[in-house]
This record gives C-alpha cells, sequence and structure tokens, in this order.
C-alpha cells in the first residue's frame, strides 16, 4: 500500500520510546505483527512519499538495552537499574538507491546526553540489490559472526571477551559487498585509527 507525503508528529519521549521498542522488535519469518505493534513501529517513520525524487524515507532509528539487577546475601540485599546501551538517531532513503544513517551513543546517565558518533554513512545499493557500496562510519560486521550478529538477537548479556578485545566497534573507510555466479562477495578499506570518531588516515589502512 503506498502512502504519499504522510508526516507523524508527537512527544519527542513517546517517539523515543518507540524507537527502542521498533529497532528492538522482530517477528519470525511469515508471522505478521499485531496490528497495535504495527501501528507503534511505523509511529517512527516520519515520512515516506514512493512518488519522491528526492527523499522518499526518513524514520528515526536507534535502540535501548537495560537490565534490573538484584543482589540477596547473608550480607544484605541490593538492587538496581543498569541502562547497558542507548543509541539514537535516523535513517533516510534518497532516490535513487541511497541510505544516509546517522546514530550516536547517548550516556547511560544521559548528562551529556551524547556520549559519541556510533555510525555515520552513505551507502548505495544497485537496483538489482545484488551490489552495495558503504563510505563513512560503519558498524565493523565483517569478521565472522560473533560481530555480524546484532546485538538484539544476543541471548547473553555481552559478546565472547575475546572479540571485544581485539576487534573494533566501529570503522572509517569504504565497503563493498555483492554476490555473482552463486557466491557472496565483500571487500573494504578501512582507517588504521578507530580512536577518533572519524579519520585522517594518518594510522594506515586495513
Amino acid at each position: 500500500m503506498k502512502r504519499s507525503n504522510r508526516f507523524h508528529s508527537g512527544p519527542l519521549a513517546a517517539l523515543l520510546l518507540l524507537t527502542a521498542a521498533g529497532a528492538s522488535a522482530e517477528s519470525p519469518p511469515g508471522d505478521q505483527p499485531p496490528p497495535l505493534l504495527e501501528e507503534m513501529w511505523s509511529a517512527t517513520e516520519i515520512y515516506q512519499d514512493d512518488d519522491d525524487q528526492g527523499i522518499e524515507t526518513f524514520r528515526l532509528v536507534g535502540r535501548y538495552h537495560g537490565q534490573y539487577w538484584s543482589v540477596d546475601a547473608d550480607q544484605g540485599g541490593t538492587s538496581g537499574w543498569e541502562n547497558r546501551r542507548v543509541i539514537f538517531g535516523f535513517q533516510a532513503l534518497v532516490h535513487p538507491g541511497f541510505l544516509l544513517e546517522l546514530q550516536m551513543h547517548v550516556n547511560d546517565e544521559f548528562n551529556p546526553v551524547y556520549d559519541g558518533l556510533y555510525t555515520g554513512f552513505i551507502k548505495w545499493t544497485s537496483p538489482t540489490s545484488r551490489f552495495s557500496l558503504s563510505l563513512g562510519r560503519l558498524d565493523y560486521l565483517f569478521t565472522g559472526m560473533e560481530r555480524s550478529t546484532s546485538s538484539k538477537k544476543n541471548y547473553t548479556f555481552e559478546r565472547g571477551l575475546l572479540v571485544n578485545q581485539i576487534m573494533p566497534g566501529e570503522v572509517v573507510g569504504l565497503y563493498g559487498r555483492g554476490k555473482i555466479a552463486g557466491m557472496s562477495l565483500q571487500a573494504g578499506l578501512f582507517s588504521g585509527n578507530i580512536e577518533n570518531e572519524f579519520t585522517d588516515f594518518s594510522a594506515g589502512l586495513a
């Protein structure tokens, strides 16, 4: 069903809550989400017009991971809530086939709010969807299942300790992937500097 020039407005707090829900909830293949949840998730889509020759869609994205903890021991007990991960930003689909994404880490204590850039890139996908090219600050997903599996699907508390120590979370560079003759191919050129949000490539390339 095509929607044209549709705008949504509402309290920012509600949008933040819905964004976290929309980013984290996933339905099994073939299942349709209940109408109420579908409406809640679609509320993060601020604009959509499939006929627009400029911006086709603009939506808020992000994720929130929190956990309640409780300790009961002979020495006493305590409990609390921990904000483990808060990410917020936007995605815009621009004709023809370009995706713009900007997301930031939000401080766990929300003071200050900004806690670093998570992703900031532009991605082009071919009309056949068989090739894509991304440029900017990217989530580092190119080294196997441990990194390519989204944290939204992790049922353990954290990723493997070894992976957390030796692999960067995000990198700046150029990344391409495609499918040719039944094979899946990917290649990239990345900065050797992972300390800065963006880089001048003074630390070399990888």
